[in-house]
C-alpha cells in the first residue's frame, strides 16, 4: 500500500454535513425538513432549506432582467393592496439561482425557510409570494404548486 492511500481515504470521509440531507422535500404536512441548526442523529446539523418554486427562466414571459427585484416589488405591491390580517405570518421572498449545482438552470423563487418550524408554514402564509411569481410562456396551464418544494442550500 502506498503512503498516499490513507490520505485519500481521510479526504473521502470529509463529506460536507449538508450533503447527508436530501436535496428537496415535497411541500406537505407529512414530511418536512428539520429546523435549521438542529442536530439530526446520523446526519449532523440540519442545513438551511428554502421553500421555493423552481422555475426555468427560458419559459418566462419577456420582461425585465432583474428577477429578484421584480419578484420582491410585486410581493410588496400585493401586501400594500391587501394588508395582512392580525396574526398572519408574512414570509419575505427572494430569488436564488442554481441551487442544484452547475447543471441547474432554474431560478428558485423563495418564499420561506426552515429557520422557523417548517411544519407551521401554510399556503396562506405564502400567498403574497405566489401572486408575485412571473408569468410563464407555456402552451398549457402550469401548476406552480408542482414545483413548490423545500430545497437544500449549502448554507449551514
Amino acid at each position: 500500500m502506498s503512503p498516499a492511500a490513507p490520505t485519500c481515504r481521510v479526504i473521502a470521509q470529509r463529506k460536507p454535513q449538508w450533503r447527508k440531507f436530501p436535496f428537496s422535500y415535497e411541500f406537505n404536512k407529512d414530511k418536512n425538513p428539520p429546523l435549521r441548526g438542529t442536530d439530526v442523529e446520523g446526519r449532523g446539523t440540519a442545513p438551511l432549506y428554502v421553500l421555493a418554486w423552481a422555475l426555468d427562466p427560458l419559459y418566462m414571459m419577456n420582461g425585465p432582467e432583474d428577477h429578484n427585484t421584480d419578484y420582491v416589488w410585486n410581493w410588496a405591491q400585493n401586501i400594500k393592496a391587501n394588508p395582512p390580517g392580525e396574526g398572519r405570518r408574512i414570509l419575505r421572498p427572494s430569488v436564488i439561482p442554481w441551487l442544484g449545482g452547475f447543471h441547474d438552470n432554474n431560478l428558485y423563487y423563495v418564499c420561506g425557510s426552515n429557520t422557523r418550524d417548517p411544519s407551521t408554514v401554510t399556503l396562506e402564509d405564502i400567498q403574497y409570494a405566489r401572486d408575485a411569481l412571473p408569468a410563464l410562456d407555456l402552451l398549457d396551464d402550469f401548476d406552480y404548486n408542482s414545483v413548490l418544494k423545500w430545497y437544500r442550500t449549502t448554507s449551514m
